[in-house]
C-alpha cells in the first residue's frame, strides 16, 4: 500500500511540474519540414512579465497583422498590437497625413483623441479598467476604421 501511494505522488509530481494548462476552445500539433509546433485557440487568459528591456506575454502569441484602409488609391496599412493588452498598446500606420485616434471606452465615452504625429505611436492602457474599447481612425475627422480593444 505504502508503495502505491509513493508512485502515486511522484506521478501526479510529475504531471504537475513538468506540464502546462489552460483552458482553450481547440488546438493540436502541426509538423512540416522545417519542424513542428503545437498551437492552441481561443486561449482566455495568460501572464504578462515586464522590465525595462521590454514586454513577454507567456502562453500567447502576438500576432502582426496589417488591414488595408480606406479607399484602394488612398489606403493605409496599420497594425494594432499586442490585442489584447495590459499596459501599452501599439499603432503603426503607412501614412499620417491628417490622421487621428480616438479610443473610445464600451459605454461610448472618448477616453483619447489624438492627432497621429509619428508612424509608430504608443497608446498608454495602463491606466484604464480591464474591459472592451473600441480605436478608432480618423482621416480629415472621417472615420476609416474601427477595431476592438480587449484591455486585461
Amino acid at each position: 500500500m505504502k508503495k502505491l501511494v509513493t508512485t502515486g505522488v511522484f506521478s501526479l509530481l510529475t504531471i504537475l511540474l513538468f506540464s502546462q494548462s489552460n483552458t482553450v476552445a481547440s488546438g493540436g500539433d502541426a509538423t512540416g519540414t522545417g519542424g513542428s509546433v503545437s498551437y492552441t485557440i481561443g486561449q482566455i487568459d495568460y501572464q504578462t512579465s515586464s522590465n525595462a528591456n521590454g514586454t513577454v506575454s507567456q502562453g500567447v502569441q502576438q500576432p502582426y497583422e496589417i488591414y488595408p484602409l480606406g479607399i484602394k488609391e488612398n489606403a493605409i496599412l496599420m497594425s494594432i498590437y499586442p490585442n489584447p493588452t495590459t499596459d501599452i498598446l501599439k499603432l503603426e500606420l503607412s501614412s499620417i497625413d491628417q490622421i487621428s485616434y480616438q479610443l473610445v471606452d464600451a459605454k461610448g465615452k472618448i477616453l483619447i483623441n489624438k492627432a497621429v504625429t509619428e508612424l509608430k505611436t504608443d497608446i498608454e492602457m495602463k491606466i484604464y479598467a480591464s474591459g472592451t474599447y473600441f480605436l478608432t481612425l480618423l482621416k480629415s475627422n472621417t472615420k476609416i476604421e474601427s477595431t476592438k480593444i480587449i484591455k486585461h
